[in-house]
Formats: C-alpha cells, structure tokens, sequence
C-alpha cells in the first residue's frame, strides 16, 4: 500500500512541479569549480564528472543542521544515488535548462539522468564570466527560501520529517545547445524513494517555517511562511487528511502587537516533497532578532479540529562556524609576483567576513597584515618588498563562530620598475644658464640608470639631447647643443632590468642673453684655428677657435665693408678649445669676417647669413 501511494504522489509530483532557477539575494561565488570536484565534468563529451567528498559532506551537515532547528531526526548520505544525481545535473547544464521530465531527444540524455530528475530538487545558474561560480551550499539556500515556487515544494522536501537520506549531484560546463550564457551550472537534491524514517518518536506533530531561533539566510521576510501538519508519524502517506479552508492565523510581535496576515495559500494533498499538506501565507512588516508568536486555530487533522501555537525568531544564534578558506591566487609558491598583488580565496561556506594575515616569516610574527574585517574575498596588497618571499593566510567568521585558516601559502615578489626620479635642478623656470648646464635629479628607489631628454618644445619632438645609461644622478649638457637666449625643456627616468619609469616633470629654462658673457671651453682638439657652424646660417651661428699659448686673445667681427660689428672676444685665455656665440638677428644678410688676434698672430675666417 506504502509503495503504491508513493507512485502516486510521484506522478503528481512530476506534472505539477514549477521548476525555477533561483538567484540567491546574498549569493556567493567561487573562482574556479575545479575545486569541487575529484573529477570535473566534462559537457563536450558528456562526462558527469566525480563531486568531492567534502562537498557532499557540506550538503549533509547543512541540510542536517536545518533539519535539527525543526526538531527533526538527522539524514544520511546515500552514494548509490550518485549516479542518477550527477547524471541529471550534467543533462540540466548541456541544455541549459531544468525539467523533471527531460525526453531522450536531450543533449547528454541517459535513463539515469531522467530518473534522477523526476525525483529530484533542481538547481540552475548561468553566467557569462568564470568569476560567478556558484557556492554548491547556495542551492540549500535557495531551495529553503523558494522565492517564487508558491507550492514551497523545494523547501518541504528537505523538511519531511519522513526523508531518511539523499543524494547530491552538481556539474558547472558549457551548455551544448544555444544559450543567452556562456556556462551553466545545475545542481540536484534527490529525495524521491528516500521517505523511510521512523517518526514514532518525534514529539511534535508539525514542521513550521521559520521556526524558534531561525536562521536569517534561509528565510525572505517578503515571502511566504509555511506550516504542515503530520499527525501519523507511521506512514507518511496517510497524512493527507488535514484541511485548513476555515483555519484562521493570528501572529503578534514580542510586544504583542498584531501583525497583518496576507495571501494566505493552501495546498493540502499535491504530494510537493513527500509532504500532503501545506498552509503558507506572508506577513508584513517582519523584523530580525524579534520573537513573533504564531498561533494556528481550527485545522481540521483527520476530522478532529485541532490549535496550534509556536513562536520563530530570526537570528543566527544557532548558525555554525563558516568552513575553511580555499587560497586560490597567487599559486601556492609563486614566483615574481607584483609588489602590489591581489590576494584570492574561493569564499568559505556561511561566512561573513574574513581575517587575512600577510607576513615576511611562516610564524607570522610581525606580520606586515592583519585585517579581520574583509567583507570580501579578494585582498589588495601594495608596497611590498621587491625579491622578497611572504606568507598568507585566511580564516572566516559569523555570527556561530570563526572557522580554522587555510593552509599557509607563500609567494615571492620580483623585482619592480624604479620611481620617477625628482628634478632637483635647474629649478622650475630658471633664466640665465650657461650653454653647459649640469642638469640635477635625485636617485630613484630600484634605479640602474637614467635617461635624459633635452629639447626645444615641451612635447619633447624633435629631441636635442637624448642620451641613455647614466649611472649617475646629474648630467652635464655637451658644447655646441644649446644656443644662448632660449627656451629648453628637459625630463628624466630611470630605468631597471624590469622597465622604465614614467618621465618625471617637464622643466623649462632659458640660455643666458649675451653673446660675449660666456666663452665656453671645448674638449678635444680642432683641425683649424678658427671657424663656425652652422655656415651659412639663419640668426646664430658657434664660433670655435683655438688658443696655442696662455695670453690675451681678441675675437672680432666685421661686415664686408671691413666695418667692425661686435667684439666677441677680448680677454686673457689658457691654451685650449673655444666656443663662442655670434648672434645676427640684429644685423642684415650678408657676408662677415671675423678675426682672432692672439701672440699666434691673425686668423680670419667668413662666415654667410641667410633668411
């Protein structure tokens, strides 16, 4: 007769059911579902793949937990439904879809998979990046919460105080069929065929949601409570016969304050989980931490009418420990790792916030972290130490507690590109420097060298000076580079075997005015006593010239009248190389000569200006 019944209530429960994928408000996510299984599933191939152990444990201590808030008797895992369940939650991730009644035309379809199906509770979410893997606990969250499924026919299931055991499937994959998104992943709870437990011991004779000190994350304030009734603790089956068409509801707050009662529902013998009766309705205005007392009166249990009272609080206080963090990034003895990396962990089931320790020693003492207030589950790090080896790890707190840390991991930093160096001189704008002028920077932190630019405009094109490899903190403009009376800009960087910095600031100043106030002293030596370049030229030309002996040296110019224009030269010289400025912006084109006089005797050169 049990077994019979059972079909029956299979049957209803194939055709009526409303299937959903459900987005869990606070939902978490992972960085890699490799994590969860011993072998990933494989959509392309139609490979289920093989879950962990440990997070099928993690479904049944939650699921037990759940189950222990209600006063009901805890739930074994059953392996020998493994098969049916991976096998379903593959065929709901090839079609990228749920359905109890997939038909052989399915992606991936297998007998077993459809029998896993028709009896199980079904899961699915999509995405289009990997960072949106789902948590497998989410699916229980969600299955409790069961927004938008009236029936609550999820949340019944794992609730019949008549379920005995379970099995659990998941697959994360690429559909194999046209999807809006590029992955899916689909997880199932297979109650069906598990209603065996033993009741006749069971003190209450109702489940109730929430109930007592409830947990805040398995319950949405906006949606509906829900209450069944089971009064043969024998036989399941036979708790078909309550009616609750002139049951009323009343529900008072702590300070016994009615609250509104709305949308009150019934579904009294659809079978929905296993349970044949249900009264649902929502209530407007809850609160948690608040204790709310709900009484049920005139449910008419197998032709008796019966008053039911209880009370339901929403808090945490029972809620467990979160589970360990799983480290993900960076790999577990990484090398050359940025100096301002981004620490990531596969987040802890239930946890709310996290505690990450960073340190120079695997002690971690002194540690150079230590942040127990984390809301997420990536951490930014910056300013570490180049070449240098730290450890990390993490650990995940609720309300019900703090769990153990992850396993220590560590990482080792490379080397870094340099800071932009600090011009120290010429100062910002200065006037009245030499046409050698020794440019100034301070020494930037991981420098090998510096780079120089020197040009006329200040986007740095074309370039007068552009020099690499000083290994120095200063450099000295050549002779010949610059003219007297104008603009310049320069910048510096530094440079490392990693990279180059950015240019540090760009610097403008401006050459002394008189041609004759600086004679700047040439290296090397010159195959002519006397001559200038450019030759012709347009405003300025270099004269250059050569003094043999130390004494006194005149150096003039003359147009080709003969008539003397400027004296550039009229001083006491050491022997050596010369270089000194004509400047013909103020006289007319021409021809010019321009003559040394020196204890040598007279040199006289020509020189042609041009517009």
């Amino acid at each position: 007769m049990k077994k019979n019944f059972y079909f029956f209530v299979k049957t209803i429960f194939i055709i009526t059911i409303i299937v959903t994928a459900n987005f869990h408000a606070n939902m978490m996510y992972s960085q890699d579902w490799n994590i969860y299984y011993d072998s990933p599933p494989n959509t392309a191939s139609c490979f289920p793949g093989v879950l962990k152990a440990s997070e099928k444990k993690a479904v049944l201590d939650y699921v037990n937990q759940i189950r222990s808030i209600h006063g009901l008797k805890q739930v074994t895992y059953d392996y020998n439904g493994d098969a049916e369940s991976q096998a379903a939650s593959l065929m709901m991730v090839a079609n990228a879809k749920l359905d109890h009644q997939p038909n052989s035309s399915w992606q991936c379809y297998t007998p077993v998979g459809a029998a896993g199906a028709a009896s199980s509770n079904l899961h699915g979410n999509m995405y289009s990046t990997l960072n949106y893997i789902p948590q497998t606990l989410e699916s229980i969250y969600d299955w409790m919460i069961d927004n938008n499924v009236v029936s609550l026919g999820h949340r019944r299931a794992i609730i019949n105080p008549f379920l005995k055991a379970f099995s659990f499937g998941r697959c994360d994959g690429q559909p194999k069929v046209p999807s809006q998104y590029t992955y899916y992943t689909a997880m199932s709870f297979k109650w069906g065929g598990y209603l065996e437990q033993d009741m006749s011991d069971w003190t209450n004779d109702f489940v109730a949601v929430p109930y007592q000190d409830y947990p805040i994350e398995l319950f949405d304030r906006s949606w509906f409570l829900s209450f069944s009734v089971f009064y043969d603790k024998v036989n399941w089956g036979n708790n078909v016969n309550v009616n609750y068409a002139n049951a009323t509801i009343e529900m008072k707050d702590d300070n016994q304050q009615i609250v509104q009662i709305n949308t009150k529902t019934l579904d009294d013998d659809q079978g929905w989980g296993g349970v044949m009766n249900c009264l649902s309705w929502k209530a407007s205005g809850l609160q948690d931490r608040k204790t709310y007392t709900v009484t049920i009166k005139n449910v008419n249990v197998n032709g008796t009418l019966k008053n039911y009272t209880y009370w339901f609080n929403l808090n945490n206080k029972g809620m467990a420990a979160p589970d360990n963090p799983v480290l993900f990034m960076p790999p577990d003895a990484a090398t050359d790792v940025s100096t301002s990396p981004q620490l990531q962990w596969n987040p802890a089931q239930r946890a709310y916030t996290y505690r990450v320790i960073v340190s120079k020693n695997s002690n971690f003492t002194s540690p150079s972290v230590d942040d127990n207030a984390v809301t997420d589950y990536h951490y930014s790090l910056a300013g570490l130490e180049p070449n240098t080896k730290y450890y990390w790890k993490v650990s995940a707190s609720n309300e019900g507690g703090e769990s153990g840390w992850s396993p220590v991991w560590s990482f080792t930093t490379g080397g870094v590109e340099p800071d932009s160096p600090n011009q120290l001189f010429p100062e910002i704008a200065q006037d009245s420097l030499s046409l050698t002028p020794i440019l100034i920077w301070n020494k930037s932190l991981y420098a090998d060298s510096y780079k120089v630019q020197v040009a006329i405009e200040n986007n740095f094109t074309p370039t007068i000076i552009d020099v690499s490899g000083i290994t120095d903190t200063s450099y000295t403009v050549p002779a010949g580079k610059l003219y007297h009376d104008r603009n310049y800009f320069w910048r510096v960087k530094a440079v490392n075997v990693i990279g180059e910095s950015v240019w540090s600031g760009k610097r403008r100043f401006r050459t002394l005015d008189s041609i004759t106030s600086v004679i700047e002293i040439l290296p090397g030596s010159y195959s002519t006593k006397l001559t200038n370049y450019p030759n012709p030229f347009t405003g300025k030309t270099n004269i250059v010239f050569n003094v043999q002996n130390s004494g006194m040296v005149v150096l003039k110019v003359y147009n080709s009248l003969g008539t003397e224009i400027s004296t550039l030269v009229n001083s006491r010289l050491d022997s050596g190389n010369y270089m000194v400025e004509f400047d013909g912006n103020t006289v007319s084109t021409g021809t010019y000569y321009y003559k040394m006089f020196s204890s040598e005797g007279i040199e006289t050169s020509k020189m042609t200006l041009v517009r």
